[in-house]
């Protein structure tokens, strides 16, 4: 395929993905509202993941299959809202894996090699885990590190933009405390450079505290520049109460992210 016929087979996935979206929209304002927000989430990282892959030196084709990765990754948001009324899995079903079932029911991925298939649906039930699995390896792996990547930076758009524009919808904060209160296994983990482990989360500002921690599981240099590029660890510096513990971390996943983003 040319990369023109690229584009035109992107943009037909990504219509018959907003179609999709759509049909959950309904006459409720904050149901309608968390809609909204997963299917431009899922459109953003679409185009996170054509900016990071776009720096690798991979084929063309390799990048169109990593941007349907990142375009399908949260596509199971949709069934998990209306079936729990809550994006968090632990009180409700793995998003990844409910992903995979709709995209194999609706037969998004029909047309595609077995093998691109395959490596879609990796990407896809593997960017909500806290590592990725140890069997994934080679060209898989690349893809889903991007989708991962490309997820966090969106994420990252949206969590500070509700912290600037605080409104009620506890669904962006996974329905946690709002609390300045900090649970010592949050600062732990992020201290020892591990994956926070979201059953550890209490309180908004320790998914606040694990944020900062997601620069340890980004992996390519071009993810770490425009994470410095939109300053986000130091927006939510910002958010963040004012003590020499928080401080002392900031100084260490700043050194870290410079350090990264020069690679």
């Amino acid at each position: 395929m040319k990369l023109s016929d690229y584009a035109v087979k992107l943009a037909e996935l990504e219509s018959g993905f907003i179609e999709y979206a759509n049909r959950f929209l309904t006459d409720d304002p904050l149901f309608s509202r968390n809609i909204i927000l997963k299917r431009e989430h899922s459109l953003r990282v679409r185009r996170e993941s054509t900016e990071i892959v776009r720096s690798l030196d991979i084929s063309g084709h390799d990048c169109f299959i990593t941007e349907v990765a990142g375009l399908f990754h949260d596509v199971g948001r949709f069934e998990q809202y209306t079936r729990h009324r809550t994006f968090v899995d632990l009180k409700s079903e793995d998003h990844g894996q409910l992903g995979i079932a709709v995209l194999n029911e609706l037969n998004f991925l029909d047309g595609f090699d077995a093998k691109d298939a395959e490596h879609i649906l990796t990407a896809v039930s593997s960017h909500n885990r806290r590592t990725i699995p140890a069997e994934v390896s080679g060209r898989e792996l690349l893809m889903s590190r991007v989708v991962r990547d490309a997820d966090k930076l969106d994420i990252m758009h949206v969590l500070l933009d509700y912290y600037r524009h605080p409104e009620t919808n506890d669904t962006v904060t996974l329905d946690l405390e709002d609390s300045p209160a900090i649970s010592e296994p949050i600062i732990r983990s992020v201290k020892c450079r591990e994956s926070v482990a979201m059953r550890d989360l209490r309180t908004v500002t320790d998914f606040k505290i694990a944020q900062l921690g997601w620069v340890y599981d980004l992996n390519f240099p071009r993810s770490f520049q425009i994470y410095l590029e939109r300053g986000y660890h130091y927006e939510l510096l910002k958010h963040l109460p004012e003590n020499s513990e928080i401080s002392e971390l900031f100084e260490i996943i700043d050194r870290y992210i410079f350090t990264k983003a020069a690679e």
